[in-house]
C-alpha cells in the first residue's frame, strides 16, 4: 500500500505543472460559449481564467518572475471586477438548489482555509513556488465568494433579483485578488 501511494505522489508532481491547462481549456469553452449564445458574461469571464491560467503557468516555467506573475492575477481581479459590474447592469439571476448551494460553499470555504494553511505552510518551508501558487489559489477561492453568495442567495431568496448584492460581493472579492496580485507583485523588489 505504501508503494502504491508513492507511486500516486509521483504521479501527481508528474502533472502538477500541467494544472494550469485546466484553466486555460475553460477560457477556450466560455470563448465558445460567448460565440453561441453572444453573452457578454462568457467573455468578460473567460478572460479571467485566462489571466489565472497564464499566471498558474508562469509559476511553474520556475522562474522568479512576481511581476508578471502578479500582473496576470491583477488582470484577471479587473476582469471579475468588470463582470461583477456587468452583473449589476444586466440584473443577472442566478438559479441554484439546496444541495448546490451547499457544496459550492463547502469547497469555497475549503479552498480558501487551503490556500491559507498552504500559504503559512510555504513561508515557514521558504517554498517560493509554492508560496506563489497558494497565493494564485486563495486569490482564485476568494473570487468563488462571489458565486458562494450567489448560490445560497438563489435558494433561500427564491424569485428576488440579488444581483446587486451579488455584483458588489463580486467586486469587494475581486479587489481583494487584485490586493493580492498587487502584493505578489511587490515580492520582486525584496
Amino acid at each position: 500500500m505504501k508503494e502504491f501511494i508513492e507511486r500516486l505522489k509521483s504521479k501527481y508532481k508528474q502533472i502538477k505543472p500541467h494544472f494550469y491547462l485546466m484553466n486555460i481549456l475553460i477560457f477556450i469553452a466560455k470563448v465558445v460559449l460567448f460565440l453561441i449564445t453572444k453573452s457578454l458574461s462568457f467573455l468578460i469571464s473567460s478572460l479571467y481564467n485566462l489571466g489565472i491560467g497564464l499566471a498558474k503557468k508562469k509559476i511553474y516555467s520556475n522562474k522568479d518572475n512576481y511581476k508578471s506573475i502578479g500582473s496576470f492575477v491583477i488582470i484577471a481581479s479587473l476582469c471579475f471586477i468588470i463582470y461583477s459590474i456587468w452583473i449589476i447592469i444586466t440584473h443577472k439571476m442566478v438559479s441554484y438548489n439546496l444541495y448546490i448551494g451547499i457544496t459550492i460553499a463547502t469547497i469555497t470555504f475549503y479552498d480558501i482555509g487551503y490556500s491559507i494553511y498552504e500559504i503559512r505552510k510555504s513561508i515557514k518551508n521558504k517554498n517560493k513556488q509554492n508560496n506563489l501558487l497558494m497565493s494564485v489559489n486563495l486569490a482564485t477561492a476568494l473570487i468563488s465568494l462571489q458565486l458562494t453568495q450567489s448560490a445560497l442567495l438563489s435558494f433561500t431568496q427564491v424569485g428576488i433579483d440579488n444581483s446587486l448584492y451579488n455584483g458588489m460581493i463580486g467586486i469587494i472579492v475581486g479587489l481583494s485578488s487584485l490586493t493580492i496580485g498587487m502584493s505578489i507583485c511587490l515580492k520582486n523588489k525584496k
